[in-house]
């Protein structure tokens, strides 16, 4: 049994639990949400992008397990609108709230503001992401592999800080294309 307590535990053991799943493993995942992102505003753009989170992830869990009738009542109301909002805005809102929870780079250095998995234990965490959200899979898989991998192998210390950084803390969505060699 994971039980996770707040926004940061409640990830961590429902991201660890999925994976374990995903490797045949009984598992169950609980979730008490009292506190993190609950004191986050709906008004607010980071508000809106942890409560989004928040809410992609309750697939993830087997159980929610509220301490009182009032977390259960402000989880409800601040959460249900972000399932339905796929506005330019709302994406960007998403995007930075999976860089502040440590779901964007997952295999890209911890130096460089990535989580610094091992690429297996990245695909696997990708994977969960992609069945609880294909948005949240798509943005966790796209700031970890591709471009990313390729400035992180070979760019050069001052490319990896400029994109690596900005791409795992949400700043930016992609990375710019690379200009062709001159011959």
């Amino acid at each position: 049994v994971l039980h996770g307590h707040g926004a940061k535990g409640g990830v961590l053991a429902r991201t660890i639990g999925s994976a374990l799943r995903v490797n045949r493993y009984c598992v169950a995942r609980l979730y008490s949400p009292h506190g993190g992102s609950l004191h986050f505003s709906p008004a607010s753009l980071k508000g809106r992008g942890v409560l989004r989170l928040e809410r992609l992830q309750e697939r993830f869990g087997d159980a929610l397990v509220f301490v009182c009738d009032y977390e259960r009542e402000v989880y409800e109301r601040k959460l249900a609108p972000f399932t339905r909002d796929q506005s330019p805005e709302g994406t960007r809102a998403l995007r930075r709230a999976m860089g502040e929870q440590g779901l964007l780079g997952l295999n890209m250095p911890a130096e460089l503001g990535g989580v610094g998995l091992p690429l297996l234990d990245a695909l696997l965490v990708i994977q969960t992401l992609h069945a609880c959200s294909s948005m949240v899979g798509s943005l966790a898989h796209r700031t970890s592999t591709g471009a990313c991998g390729a400035i992180e192998a070979y760019g050069t210390p001052a490319q990896r800080e400029r994109y690596i950084r900005a791409i795992c803390s949400g700043e930016i969505a992609r990375v710019p294309a690379a200009p062709k060699p001159s011959r």
